[in-house]
């Protein structure tokens, strides 16, 4: 693998893939910033169109309210993804916070359990036992390898 790379690097394949990338990239623009442009004309046929027939006021206020209108349904659409993804984070928090208490509940017993016996350590030890007992039985959410959650949401 290693010497496939060098190998192109040398060759000059890498400067080649660069200068394809290079005119990808400058094509994309391009081909953006035309349909923009277009998209734009489009619009302008359409608000000629409609201020010929309904007058150039109501075409103009028309306009505006469904520019609007299409902003805030953005607007809306994005507050409902920002939430359930921070419901999502929340919640592998959670999960990732339980699994590191019950970690930290297990690797602290043996070192309670060779140190002096105190009336403190004989009750640390059980109830540490039982918290990491009840932190490793409750299982986290199983994720797909996208991160997303298999369970049906509600």
């Amino acid at each position: 693998m290693l010497g496939s790379v060098i190998a192109a690097l040398f060759s000059g394949e890498a400067s080649r893939l660069v200068g394809r990338a290079r005119r990808a990239v400058i094509a994309y623009v391009i081909a953006g910033v035309c349909a923009f442009i277009g998209l734009g004309f489009l619009l302008g046929a359409l608000y000629t169109a409609l201020a010929s027939r309904f007058g150039s006021i109501e075409t103009s206020l028309g306009f505006g309210i469904v520019f609007l209108l299409l902003g805030g349904i953005v607007l809306l659409i994005n507050a409902i993804i920002a939430s359930g993804a921070r419901k999502k984070a929340a919640t592998r928090r959670r999960s990732e916070l339980t699994t590191i208490a019950a970690t930290a509940a297990v690797s602290i017993l043996p070192g309670l359990l060779r140190g002096k016996v105190t009336p403190l350590s004989m009750v640390a030890a059980p109830l540490l036992a039982i918290l990491a007992y009840s932190l490793l039985r409750e299982k986290p959410p199983h994720h797909d390898d996208d991160g997303h959650d298999d369970k049906p949401h509600d």
